[in-house]
């Protein structure tokens, strides 16, 4: 357990430094005496603290109810109460169950909270970087090729995928493959097999052949089902893709349109994917489709 008057005290040694770095200065309370720490009282069991730069405007840390709450607001607003100000970042701060590191680990979150504030160019998310699996380690079974791998291959094809895959890999710190593919690419891929011209069929179905025969489980789920479920067992396009399709792919992805065709369930979780959830840690679950039928 730890008090809260050791909590404010730990923040403000902490905090004070890095806020003064962006032209922040504590506000002291009248009358206190010389040394101690900055913190307002508000009753037993709340206190705040409260830094003001002439260009940057307020910032107040607040302790309410086990939250540390980080508030922002233009130099000149009220400080009677918090209702001027703007929540910026909200703490979890249990003092019945903390301790002395807890609060240090707080301060830095409040630190890099900061820093992100006021010092963006600085602190920007970097460029995630795009890697993908060679043909020779592929074709010698010491890696499987991926959906990052399919896409850029595919670029080859159709010049504007490098900088949406780079777009997608920034945004996301991954290769989020199937909202790619689902909002962007599969209309290029659908145009190619709508206009049926021999030498582009040859060579997009010589790419998704490669990849599949040595990709992955994901990679082989995404071909079938992500891309060419998108035909939606249209007649047309069906037959136009015989020619040209692998023997291999050919019963998976006829067996998927059937199975798209028949549930229209099943075609609108394809079309509204779940919304992006941070990865905890690498899954090799694969897609429901994908088991369901067998691929």
């Amino acid at each position: 357990m730890i008090e809260l008057s050791e909590v404010m005290s730990l923040l403000y040694k902490n905090i004070r430094e890095p806020l003064a770095a962006y032209g922040f200065q504590p506000v002291f309370v009248p009358d206190a005496p010389r040394g101690s720490v900055p913190a307002f009282d508000r009753g037993e069991n709340s206190k705040y603290l409260d830094f003001v730069s002439e260009d940057k405007g307020r910032v107040r840390l607040v302790y309410n109810n086990n939250r540390m709450l980080l508030l922002t607001g233009e130099k000149d607003i009220s400080t009677a109460d918090d209702r001027d100000f703007t929540l910026s970042a909200t703490y979890l701060c249990e003092l019945e169950e903390y301790e002395q590191r807890d609060i240090m680990s707080i301060s830095n979150e409040i630190v890099e909270h900061f820093n992100e504030l006021y010092d963006p160019a600085r602190y920007a998310p970097k460029k995630a970087a795009v890697s993908t699996v060679s043909k020779t380690a592929a074709k010698s079974g010491a890696l499987l090729y991926d959906p990052i791998t399919l896409a850029v291959k595919l670029g080859g094809m159709y010049p504007t995928f490098k900088d949406k895959i780079n777009e997608n890999n920034a945004m996301y710190g991954e290769f989020l493959f199937e909202e790619f593919f689902e909002n962007y690419g599969n209309a290029f891929i659908l145009d190619t097999i709508r206009e049926n011209d021999p030498k582009k069929m040859k060579k997009l179905f010589g790419i998704l052949g490669e990849i599949y025969d040595d990709g992955s489980n994901e990679v082989q789920s995404l071909i079938v089902v992500t891309i060419l479920g998108a035909l939606n067992d249209d007649p047309i396009l069906m037959q136009n893709i015989l020619p040209y399709i692998s023997d291999v792919m050919l019963e998976p992805t006829l067996a998927v349109n059937k199975y798209l065709a028949k549930n229209k369930s099943a075609r609108l979780r394809l079309s509204n994917p779940p919304k992006y959830k941070p990865k905890k840690q690498k899954s090799n679950k694969k897609n429901p489709l994908s088991s369901l039928l067998g691929i």
